[in-house]
């Protein structure tokens, strides 16, 4: 009885959530529409255009990145299996004059 409660109010929640997003969907494409929501259609333009090349560095780059992470571990993983252990100072140098 009580599984079956939660389960309803999960299901109306994420019912009001969708139609909630949906509807400010809606009001938002409305409004870009008209004359006065010119200056919002720039801007979802410029982000349409800069938001994948922003994702794509951070994706590919940045420290705190999934794919950079999962790279680091198998590197890791690697030196290990191969038992060479962590990487020393001289392998930070071998690496520099490499770049």
């Amino acid at each position: 009885m009580l599984r079956q409660g939660i389960q309803r109010a999960a299901r109306v929640t994420a019912q009001v959530a969708g139609g909630s997003t949906l509807l400010a969907a809606t009001g938002v494409a409305a409004y870009a529409c008209t004359e006065q929501g010119k200056g919002l259609r720039r801007e979802l333009q410029f982000w349409n255009g800069v938001a994948p090349v922003v994702f794509d560095y951070y994706w590919s780059f940045a420290a705190s990145s999934p794919l950079v992470k999962y790279q680091n571990y198998l590197a890791g993983n690697k030196e290990q299996l191969l038992g060479e252990g962590p990487a020393s100072e001289g392998d930070d140098e071998d690496r520099k004059a490499k770049r």
